[in-house]
């Protein structure tokens, strides 16, 4: 329906964020996103802004704030990354509120919250079917962009034996479990 309309292209980005990406945030803030969606809803949203014609602008450009020259489209596969990093501040929150316990729970199998307050390694993480896919997606992004290579001496000495990446017996990460029973 929207198509049909003669709008510019800041009008069509506008009708993307409000009427498409806003609807997709709550769900993509709550459940895992499958391999593929971000690029299928990035495909659409374009194909949307450009009449399903060859681009003319590059979408780097269309995607930068209006300060910096662009036209403050956002690209979904970043937005969906975004809403599930924002899970690691909630959860690693001192807050004691009912809604943690089963996501702490369920991560305790895998060193608790302190793991995303370390240098990991997703792949060497004994990630069991006990965790549901959103949290190990949240895990994923989060190494992303919170683990670094020690650079100096100090830097290594700095770094927690636990959950390290650098630190492995028989190629997994070790970490200690306090309180939590295993079968």
């Amino acid at each position: 329906m929207w198509s049909q309309r003669d709008l510019s292209i800041v009008g069509k980005i506008n009708i993307v964020k409000t009427l498409a990406l806003s609807k997709l945030a709550f769900i993509c803030s709550v459940m895992n996103t499958p391999k593929d969606f971000c690029k299928e809803v990035n495909k659409i949203a374009f194909d949307f802004i450009w009449n399903n014609k060859p681009t003319k602008i590059k979408k780097t450009t269309l995607i930068k704030q209006k300060t910096v020259g662009g036209l403050d489209m956002k690209d979904f596969t970043l937005f969906d990354k975004a809403l599930k990093l924002n899970w690691v501040k909630r959860l690693c929150s001192d807050s004691d509120a009912p809604w943690q316990y089963i996501p702490k729970l369920l991560l305790a199998g895998v060193g608790g919250t302190g793991l995303l307050k370390r240098n990991y390694d997703y792949n060497l993480l004994d990630l069991d079917n006990h965790l549901p896919a959103f949290y190990k997606q949240i895990i994923f992004y989060w190494q992303d962009i919170a683990t670094a290579i020690p650079k100096n001496t100090n830097e290594v000495l700095s770094q927690p034996i636990w959950n390290n990446r650098f630190l492995t017996v028989n190629k997994k990460m070790v970490f200690f479990l306090i309180g939590i029973k295993r079968k």
